[in-house]
Order: C-alpha cells, then sequence, then structure tokens
C-alpha cells in the first residue's frame, strides 16, 4: 500500500481535507509522470552514451549528470508533496502522517 492509500485508509479526513488531497495528488501525480518520462530519456541516452564510448566519456558523463538531475527534481517534488499534504492536516492528523511517512521511508530503506 503506497503513502496516498495510508493517508486515505489511516487517517479520517473531513470532505474539504480530502477534496484539497485529491488536488494535491492530480497534481503531483502530472508532474510525477513528467519527470519519470524525463528520467526514461535520459537513461537511453546514458545507454546509447555508454554503448558509443566505453569509458567514461564527456558523452556519459553529460548523459548521467542529466539522469541524477532528473531524479533529484523528482525526489525533491515528493519531499514538498509530502510537505504539502501534511499542512492539509490537523495537528492529531500531522502526528499520525509523520508515523507514517516515517514508516514508508524505513520500508524503502530495507
Amino acid at each position: 500500500m503506497g503513502l496516498h492509500e495510508k493517508i486515505h485508509t489511516q487517517l479520517v479526513l473531513d470532505e474539504a481535507q480530502n477534496d484539497k488531497l485529491h488536488i494535491l495528488e492530480k497534481s503531483f501525480a502530472t508532474q510525477k509522470t513528467a519527470l519519470e518520462i524525463r528520467m526514461k530519456k535520459a537513461n537511453a541516452r546514458l545507454s546509447m552514451a555508454m554503448q558509443t564510448s566505453h569509458e567514461m566519456s564527456p558523452e556519459v558523463l553529460a548523459a548521467k549528470s542529466e539522469y541524477v538531475k532528473t531524479l533529484d527534481e523528482l525526489q525533491t517534488l515528493t519531499i514538498e508533496h509530502i510537505f504539502a499534504m501534511r499542512g492539509l492536516l490537523n495537528e492529531e492528523q500531522a502526528v499520525r502522517f509523520d508515523a507514517i511517512v516515517q514508516k514508508s521511508f524505513r520500508n524503502i530503506a530495507s
């Protein structure tokens, strides 16, 4: 179960919070998809550069840099989205939200 699903199932949100959360989720999904497309293209360029030069050439380094930059943008977008979701919550919900987020991050790391 992903973070969004956990928020919807483990937190009791009022109608206004749910409406705002859906708006945030839609915007996040659109931006995330665009970045994922950029990452796939950058990864393809990296693969092609590696096949062409077989060393850490300027082309490989540039393609790697492009991929890492896009990956960083995705991570930043995700963190901003987490904080935006948290901003919709009351104090009690925020405490529960923090626990859900921390557990999600620990599960990813293990």
